[in-house]
């Protein structure tokens, strides 16, 4: 089933609808002009909550890797510099994760996640019956049983870091990108070497997709095979892992599109090399954490797209050059 969208003036008025019918909330306005030292600013939402004043800042993209979460926290501080009585709050109709959401509580903004507006707005769900926000919000009411992408997350989140259980990790995300991308990728192919048997590349997955943000990759960066590594270093992803996944991609061979992932943020000389490497040959390599793989579980899981991570990463890639 396709994820139902919005635009993001949609989502102001369903959420300004819902707290219309909500009898906490008052004052509620909507695109409200906020004009200091010169600057004009308009905000999503202002309105009154239990003798609170509430500046509510709407995305309809969630903040799926870390460089968006910091982008997020910038723009409601700048809000927040300019109207310092209102308590900062951050609108999203996706999940997010428990780590972005403390990263946001660190920084003085709450989080109204979709799990969060079900909670808030459960009685009041009516009175957007007819919204795609309505089907949005609906999926999360659903069974307490640990679904499959929790027990993931939960393996994931207890496997040591280290040589001794590279194996495990390996097999670990092989597990978890087919769960996330089978379909409308094709399975995992796992350990396989190249004709001269020199490198053997730890996870491919076949990409045969026409159309949407596959497609995409596989016409743009010809992406016909996603080539995986999967590295359980307790350090960062350094040069050396990122030289290891270009010698696999060719343009004749599996394509131009790899991933790495690490357990962790990459360091310097990695992010030097995977630029090094796009700027001279046309290869692009993304780096995913363990983070960015709880993200694709949570969007799996509630039924969202999983590949938006993939696409914010080459996004804050491409955009940083």
């Amino acid at each position: 089933m396709a994820e139902p969208r919005f635009l993001e003036s949609e989502f102001v008025h369903y959420l300004a609808t819902l707290m219309r019918a909500h009898p906490g909330f008052t004052d509620v306005k909507i695109e409200f002009p906020l004009v200091a030292s010169g600057r004009r600013l308009r905000v999503d939402i202002l309105c009154s909550y239990e003798n609170r004043q509430l500046l509510i800042e709407t995305k309809t993209v969630a903040p799926l890797i870390q460089e968006r979460v910091h982008d997020y926290i910038d723009q409601l501080r700048t809000y927040g510099e300019y109207l310092q009585s209102a308590e900062l709050i951050l609108a999203v109709p996706d999940e997010i994760s428990d780590k972005y959401k403390a990263q946001f509580q660190k920084a003085q903004i709450t989080v109204w996640d979709g799990p969060t507006l079900l909670s808030i707005f459960r009685l009041q769900l009516d009175s957007i019956a007819d919204s795609q926000l309505y089907e949005v919000l609906n999926k999360y009411q659903g069974s307490s049983t640990p679904s499959l992408a929790a027990r993931y997350i939960d393996e994931l989140s207890s496997l040591p870091r280290g040589r001794a259980n590279w194996s495990a990790f390996q097999r670990l995300c092989v597990n978890i990108l087919e769960y996330v991308f089978t379909p409308p990728l094709e399975k995992p192919i796992y350990e396989l070497s190249d004709e001269q048997r020199i490198n053997r590349r730890d996870i491919i997955i076949p990409n045969y997709v026409e159309t949407g943000f596959w497609g995409y990759l596989r016409g743009e960066y010809k992406a016909h095979y996603i080539v995986i590594d999967a590295k359980n270093y307790v350090r960062g992803i350094e040069k050396g892992e990122v030289l290891q996944v270009a010698n696999y991609l060719k343009d004749f061979g599996a394509g131009l599109f790899g991933i790495i992932c690490g357990r962790t943020t990459p360091k310097t000389s990695a992010l030097l090399t995977r630029h090094e490497q796009w700027v001279a040959y046309r290869k692009l390599i993304i780096f995913l954490t363990d983070d960015d793989l709880i993200q694709m579980l949570i969007r799996k899981q509630d039924g969202s797209n999983p590949e938006d991570v993939i696409k914010q990463r080459v996004e804050q890639f491409r955009l940083s050059l």
